[in-house]
């Protein structure tokens, strides 16, 4: 038996935060990746990047990897870490909500106070 057999396969941890929202929207939550990998964050962090609402929903679609989003009939928003285009169908109030959250995490990747902000934890 050679020494790679008896070796245990490491993989990096992935740190999420459940975040709960409150108000008119008690109930919802989504969840946020803390540690996102830094390649999906490119279109933002990069100079020149692309600046079109796409390429936001996919850098959010970066650290958002579960939510209980509905639309306005109930019916549930499919989770964007799949789908980036799901940021769409939401409202100005839910972006705003991932939006807030979104800066606190860019924060602590880049070592910028400047970007926090104050959602609830």
């Amino acid at each position: 038996m050679n020494s790679k057999e008896n070796q245990k396969v490491l993989k990096a941890p992935i740190r999420v935060k459940r975040i709960k929202l409150d108000g008119d929207y008690k109930g919802f939550w989504f969840d946020v990746r803390l540690n996102p990998i830094m390649k999906r964050l490119d279109p933002l962090l990069n100079p020149g990047a692309d600046e079109s609402f796409d390429s936001l929903y996919s850098v959010y679609a970066a650290i958002v990897v579960d939510w209980n989003f509905t639309d306005e009939e109930g019916t549930a928003l499919p989770c964007p870490k799949d789908k980036p285009e799901a940021f769409r169908e939401c409202n100005s109030d839910q972006i705003k909500q991932v939006s807030v959250a979104f800066k606190e995490v860019i924060s602590a990747v880049t070592g910028n106070a400047a970007g926090a902000g104050g959602v609830k934890k």
